[in-house]
């Protein structure tokens, strides 16, 4: 008898779902929905990076920041308010200056450090808890996106750790990442970002996440097509790209592409990314078409 739960693993790789029916187009866990949870982790990271080459600002749920001079690390603790109408944060997370003097110095390194770190959509009732550490790297010696300018110059930083991942109070992963980031100045006000895999030494190419479900399950997360994204009115979009998931619990891989707009349709201008297309293999063989919100 097949295993109640198989698990697949994407972008922060990972993921699980229940049993399927055999033409269901729908079901609890999902490969996209597993991306999109710890997306939110990493942007809420990456917000933090920037905090030691800028003045701090408030995270959404922020409600104690502290740093150390000594040790050179920011503290945020999350009180688990509702303060942008959707999400709830709880939980640690801190930011420690590893290598170097200053983070906008070539070979700089920050550790991310999250202790039950935990992220709550209230309007699907989906949720995410974190343990465990990645660490940033300055590769490109820029301090941040502005001072980029139009055409010239990148910011480049790369990324690697392990995590410890509970959904929905039920699921474990554990997850490995690797991958760099470079961002770019188009126009006036105008930033893009490419992803490139950094995964080496495994069973597929091109792989930014992989590890194993708390069933021995292993999964692999790989990008075919560049994973791009722009900064459209203060947070990041990804508006191109191709995901694929290879899971020994799913016989076939998931293969998502972004690029869709609320309609389901193609986007005409980037800033109108808000879904996704997912294709996967039901019980009986059969492809399945839907389309997935991005958080």
């Amino acid at each position: 008898m097949k295993k109640s739960i198989f698990f697949v693993g994407i972008l922060a790789l990972v993921f699980a779902s229940c049993e399927k029916e055999s033409n269901s187009s729908s079901f609890p866990y999902t490969p996209e929905l597993a991306e999109n949870l710890v997306l939110k982790v990493e942007e809420d990271a990456n917000q933090i990076v920037t905090f030691f080459t800028n003045t701090p600002s408030s995270i959404c749920g922020d409600s104690d920041s502290t740093y150390d001079s000594v040790t050179q690390t920011y503290q945020l603790t999350f009180n688990g308010a509702n303060c942008d109408g959707d999400i709830l944060r709880s939980g640690i997370i801190s930011a420690q200056l590893i290598t170097g003097s200053v983070w906008n110095e070539e070979g700089a390194q920050i550790k991310i450090t999250y202790t039950d770190y935990q992220v709550q959509f209230l309007s699907s009732g989906q949720s995410i808890v974190v343990n465990g550490e990645k660490t940033f790297s300055n590769l490109s010696g820029s301090q941040n996106i502005n001072d980029l300018q139009i055409g010239s110059g990148e910011m480049k930083t790369s990324c690697a750790g392990s995590l410890n991942i509970q959904f929905n109070g039920e699921l474990y992963m554990n997850w490995n990442e690797a991958y760099s980031r470079t961002t770019r100045k188009i126009d006036v006000g105008v930033f893009r970002a490419s992803i490139k895999p950094e995964g080496t030494g495994l069973p597929y190419s091109n792989v930014i996440r992989w590890g194993t479900d708390n069933e021995g399950g292993e999964y692999y997360n790989t990008i075919e097509d560049s994973i791009q994204s722009q900064l459209c009115f203060g947070n990041w979009k990804r508006f191109d790209g191709k995901y694929t998931i290879y899971s020994t619990e799913n016989a076939g891989a998931t293969q998502i592409y972004l690029g869709y707009n609320s309609a389901n349709a193609p986007i005409a201008s980037n800033c109108e990314s808000a879904k996704m297309k997912v294709l996967w293999v039901n019980d009986l063989g059969q492809t399945v078409e839907s389309f997935r919100l991005i958080y």
